[in-house]
């Protein structure tokens, strides 16, 4: 499969790298998806996720997605997820497994969204992450490698997230994780309404949770889904939430082409 050539258009001035998108604004919310949180999940201690990322942004720096470092400079994140932002007023932390007061926090130097990803559809919605100084690893702080290859119908995984644990309700503080079992594309478009089974692409991977309840929820996409020390998976989008659908994930291994080609551009 052919890779479509990266195009980067920046703006330097001083200490920036602004992304030049025709994109000023965030996409209206839809009410009938979510775009990612955990639900019925435990709660994660120091270190037990290391690669997890917390993007921030605005006057209160506050949580709006996740991702997952890959190299000391390049961090994984949903296409959607870095639409509309701006690298002056957005930062990555990293080994945090709370939102207060905690982590190490990296300013953005771009923002490299798929050059084939649509708001509307979210198909390719994937965005990689460049940051100004490189992420130290520490044992709190590390990299994980990504799936090369789709992985099996039925393959136990486990999807990460900061967020609500009932719905409705409210963020949670802590980072939640939640076991999850891949299901096949054919068994998750017979779940799904006609207009939403009309939005999973051969690039697009479904999972459930291994329970029969909780998932992913409200607001927290971009992050990683894990399975056999590989991400495999990018949180996308969902119906809200943990009613007995699916949750769907942007597959990385669909993607890799593009990400080595990203980040292996000499600039």
């Amino acid at each position: 499969m052919k890779t479509r050539p990266v195009r980067i258009e920046t703006f330097k001035t001083n200490d920036f790298s602004l992304n030049l998108k025709t994109e000023n604004s965030l996409p209206q919310p839809n009410k009938n998806i979510w775009t990612g949180r955990v639900i019925g999940g435990s709660t994660a201690v120091k270190g037990q996720f290391p690669y997890l990322v917390s993007f921030r942004s605005g006057i209160m720096q506050s949580h709006f997605c996740g991702g997952f470092i890959i190299t000391e400079h390049w961090i994984g994140t949903a296409g959607h997820c870095a639409s509309g932002k701006w690298t002056w007023n957005t930062y990555a932390i990293v080994g945090a497994t709370v939102k207060a007061n905690e982590g190490i926090k990296h300013s953005i130097s771009k923002f490299v969204i798929h050059p084939d990803y649509d708001k509307t559809s979210l198909i390719n919605d994937i965005s990689l992450v460049r940051t100004v100084k490189k992420i130290k690893f520490i044992p709190t702080v590390q990299p994980i490698k990504l799936s090369s290859h789709p992985v099996p119908d039925g393959s136990n995984a486990i999807a990460l997230g900061w967020g609500y644990t009932t719905y409705p309700g409210q963020a949670s503080q802590s980072l939640q994780y939640i076991r999850v079992k891949t299901i096949s594309r054919d068994n998750c478009r017979k779940r799904m309404t006609l207009p939403n089974s009309a939005k999973l692409f051969e690039s697009s991977l479904c999972a459930e949770s291994a329970s029969g309840s909780g998932g992913a929820c409200m607001g927290d996409s971009g992050g990683p889904l894990v399975a056999n020390n590989l991400i495999i998976g990018i949180v996308s989008w969902g119906i809200p939430c943990s009613k007995g659908f699916p949750d769907v994930y942007t597959r990385v291994a669909s993607h890799k082409a593009w990400i080595d080609s990203v980040i292996n551009w000499k600039e």
